[in-house]
């Protein structure tokens, strides 16, 4: 094949790389994962084969007869609402639980603390010198050592735990952040 052909060509060849690339964008900036690198292009081609016959099947059905250009519009449209419900689906605690319950030993979620956190739980930290009491306000994905913030929180002594020695439990413009890595043992109460 020489050049001339190549590129004249070019518009065809890219069509077979562009959908399956814009699924795997949209599904990792939704699921906030960092974007693959190994066997992208194979990945990509692969995905945008299967919307391109997917979109020709479908044509095929209701007996329309695409352009080129509108398979690759509809390629690329197809890959969007995919990756968007895909992600969104996984995303939830549900499908988890659907994992769990079908034996599948594993998670959908790139972070333990999506499946383990939930929105209001209490946070109880042992540090190395004091024991952290609070709500759980945010915490960090995807990083090496995360951070966790709690609001509405206590310092307690480590020695003695009724002993408080700091109280913001009534004041939620006060948050305590810690590096998981500081932590010694942690316990999570769930309301």
């Amino acid at each position: 094949m020489d050049i001339s052909t190549l590129i004249t060509n070019i518009a065809s060849i890219i069509s077979y790389f562009v959908p399956g690339y814009i699924f795997i964008c949209v599904r990792c900036f939704i699921q906030f994962r960092k974007h693959p690198t190994e066997e992208l292009l194979i990945s990509s081609i692969a995905l945008s084969f299967v919307f391109r016959l997917i979109v020709s099947l479908v044509a095929a059905l209701f007996k329309a007869n695409l352009t080129e250009n509108a398979v690759v519009a509809c390629s690329i449209l197809l890959a969007i609402v995919l990756a968007y419900g895909i992600s969104l689906i996984t995303c939830r605690a549900w499908f988890s639980w659907l994992l769990l319950k079908l034996k599948i030993p594993r998670t959908a979620n790139s972070s333990i603390w999506v499946d383990v956190v939930k929105p209001r739980c209490t946070f109880v930290i042992l540090l190395e010198d004091c024991i952290v009491s609070g709500k759980y306000k945010y915490g960090e994905e995807n990083v090496e050592k995360p951070y966790i913030v709690l609001e509405m929180y206590k310092i307690l002594d480590k020695a003695n735990p009724q002993v408080v020695k700091s109280d913001y439990s009534d004041d939620r413009s006060k948050v305590f952040m810690v590096c998981t890595s500081d932590i010694k043992h942690i316990e999570i109460a769930y309301e």
